[in-house]
């Protein structure tokens, strides 16, 4: 008896038939139980020889589609010599699937040279197709087969030769008018009609079915096996985060079929987590799929087909994103400072241009980014890249914002434009010499019309002036139109613009005479005195005049001043002048006259008296002497004195009083005598007519 030896899910083990005696034993197999296959299970032996023979029987994995077709292919693993040569058995099956054909397996091709090697007897219908056995089960269809291989040249039958996977029949199914809405089952069966009846195979829903009460031959069991019918699952399911900005999750997958519905489940397959249903259109059925995820999430696809539901498949995608885009974007390329630009010639402006920056960011679109122009912190929406802007210094900061409110850090770049043209100063006055100082006043009113600028920058300078004293280079407070005091003056206007350009200076000379002569008062009368005692000479004082002008400054100097030492002569003039700061001038004298009053002191060196004899034959003698009497005098000096008979005069007989007189300049005298007696010595000759004596004093 042969036994077959059952596979259990998943493993990939044989079915052997061993040489038991008599009869062979047919033991129950469940294949494949939630596999999407089709298995087949096979009974098979060799007719009237199953005594001592051993073969392998498997039936092909095919899948089933719900509304498809499916090969079943059958083999036989010969595993003795002997070889098969016969094999024979019966199969059942639901009416979900029909049996459309049975074609030959490709071992059985190359036997007999190809001709008549093989024959299927299957119970057929008058048309020739397959019919439900009798015997079968209620709602089943089937079939009962035999294969026969004959020998057209040698009486002896040929055999299958000693080999595996031999395939001797491919059992062709198409779906039914009823496509299957849950796992259905297929019978192999012992209880067909015929001679075959006595090799079965069963193939139920599941592995605890009890097959139907069937007129089983002895000795033989029953072989059961399961087919499942079952919706595909999808395939290449991926899931990924397309935009962290906004919380965007990408679902694709490939559908394993053209199911009635593929559901969309997350975490779990559960009405409360459905996510989303597809339906087919137009043939076509959703294989992407676009949501919003902020927590990591398992997503669970599941198909159904027919009332048959896919097995599950998931994905899962693990990014938080419980911030929508937090992330700011980044403004680059900010043009670099502009720091040496100028106004153009004549102008205050010039053109001003950048290439403008731009902004990335995580989330799309890059915003792009808007600019400000500032000057001095106040904004000037004027002032635009590629315009014309005028000469200063200005920032212009960018900013930039993304879709979802994130604002970029702000960057700048400074543009300064320096306006190098210098104002000019138009219509300088001409110098002004014809101002007099009003009379009695050291002022006078000097007014003149004011320059005017022209600038290539708005607001034009208004020419400023400055007041200097060119005596002295002091800077005065005079102004256009008021008073000013006599002087010279240079007017110096300069005017600088907004941007700090100089103009250069002009001026102009101011001058304002003072011809007015100052005023003496208080001049003192002329003075005579005395010369000081013993002085030739005399220190006289006086109160001093004084002087007064229309302008101050005015100074009053003299010749002499009072506490002076005046000479003894002539009068000396002291003469007053008033000299103002314009140079006029007045003048005003006395005299100082020094009489010389005082005398010469006595007369020195006086000759002593002299008494001398009458010279010979005279009545007189002339008397000589040496001294030279002088006198000290306070102005002269040593003055000689002069005798009124100088020495070698001739002196009358009797005394003779000489005096000697020293005068000075002023007429000042000193006199000293001295007596001179001529004696007449001399006889007289006869005298004749002699008087009498006469005795006479001298004269007065």
């Amino acid at each position: 008896m042969s036994t077959l030896l059952a596979a259990t899910e998943g493993d990939s083990k044989d079915l052997i038939g061993s040489d038991r005696g008599k009869g062979c034993l047919m033991s129950r197999f469940h294949a494949g139980n939630l596999m999407v296959w089709i298995i087949t299970v096979v009974m098979s032996f060799a007719s009237s020889e199953c005594l001592g023979q051993e073969f392998t029987l498997k039936a092909g994995n095919a899948e089933v589609l719900a509304s498809g077709s499916v090969d079943v292919p059958i083999y036989i693993d010969v595993n003795t010599g002997v070889g098969a040569s016969t094999i024979d058995f019966g199969i059942t099956y639901r009416g979900f699937l029909t049996l459309t054909s049975i074609s030959e397996g490709s071992a059985l091709t190359g036997l007999n040279g190809g001709a008549g090697a093989f024959q299927f007897l299957p119970d057929t219908a008058d048309d020739g197709t397959p019919t439900t056995p009798s015997g079968a089960g209620t709602g089943l269809k089937g079939a009962s087969l035999s294969v026969i291989i004959p020998d057209l040249s040698d009486p002896s039958p040929d055999f299958l030769t000693m080999g595996a996977d031999q395939e001797i029949a491919v059992l062709h199914f198409t779906d039914g008018s009823d496509k299957p809405s849950a796992i259905s089952d297929t019978e192999f069966t012992n209880s067909l009609s015929g001679g075959l009846g006595a090799v079965v195979i069963e193939i139920t829903d599941d592995n605890t079915t009890t097959p139907g009460t069937y007129n089983t031959p002895a000795g033989v069991a029953l072989v059961n096996g399961e087919v499942l019918v079952t919706t595909p699952p999808v395939t290449g399911f991926t899931c990924m985060q397309t935009d962290p900005c906004a919380c965007t999750v990408s679902l694709d997958w490939t559908n394993g079929y053209l199911y009635d519905t593929l559901s969309l489940y997350k975490d779990s397959v559960d009405p409360a987590n459905l996510i989303d249903t597809f339906l087919p259109s137009g043939g076509v059925l959703a294989e992407s799929y676009v949501l919003t995820q902020t927590n990591p999430t398992t997503y669970i696809l599941v198909g159904r087909s027919n009332g048959v539901d896919s097995a599950e498949t998931s994905c899962t995608e693990m990014s938080d994103c419980t911030d929508p885009d937090s992330t700011p974007p980044v403004i680059n390329g900010t043009p670099a400072d502009m720091p040496g630009l100028k106004t153009d010639g004549g102008l205050c402006t010039t053109t001003v241009s950048w290439t403008d920056p731009t902004a990335t960011d995580n989330c799309p679109p890059d915003p792009t980014p808007s600019y400000e122009v500032t000057e001095g912190g106040t904004a000037d929406p004027s002032l635009t890249n590629g315009g014309t802007w005028p000469a200063g210094t200005y920032v212009v900061t960018f900013s930039a914002m993304d879709i979802n409110g994130n604002s970029a850090t702000s960057t700048s770049f400074t543009v300064t434009i320096s306006d190098n043209e210098a104002p000019e100063i138009l219509d300088t006055p001409d110098d002004q010499f014809a101002y007099k100082t009003d009379g009695g006043l050291c002022t006078t009113t000097v007014s003149w019309t004011d320059p005017t600028a022209t600038d290539n920058c708005s607001p034009v300078p208004t020419p400023t002036y400055e007041v200097i004293e060119v005596v002295g280079g002091t800077t005065v407070a005079l102004t256009n139109g008021g008073s000013w005091s006599a002087g010279i003056y240079l007017v110096t206007f300069n005017a600088t613009d907004v941007n700090g350009n100089d103009a250069g200076s002009t001026s102009f000379n101011v001058t304002v005479s003072d011809n007015e002569d100052p005023e003496i008062s208080g001049m003192p009368a002329n003075i005579t005195e005395k010369n000081d005692d013993g002085s030739c000479d005399a220190v006289v004082s006086w109160t001093e005049p004084t002087d007064s002008d229309n302008c101050p400054g005015q100074g009053l100097s003299s010749t002499h001043n009072p506490g002076a030492t005046f000479p003894v002569g002539s009068a000396t003039t002291v003469t007053y002048t008033s000299t103002d700061a314009s140079g006029n001038s007045v003048t005003d004298s006395f005299t100082v006259t020094i009489n010389d009053n005082e005398d010469p002191s006595d007369i020195t060196g006086m000759p002593l008296d002299i008494t001398q004899k009458n010279d010979a034959g005279n009545c007189d003698a002339v008397v000589t002497w040496t001294e030279m009497p002088s006198a000290d005098d306070n102005c002269a000096g040593t003055i000689a004195a002069t005798a009124d008979m100088p020495s070698g005069s001739t002196f009358s007989l009797g005394d003779t009083i000489v005096t000697y007189t020293a005068t000075d300049a002023a007429g000042n005298m000193s006199t000293a005598t001295f007596t001179v007696t001529i004696n007449d010595n001399e006889d007289p000759s006869d005298i004749t007519g002699m008087p009498l004596d006469i005795t006479q004093k001298n004269d007065a």
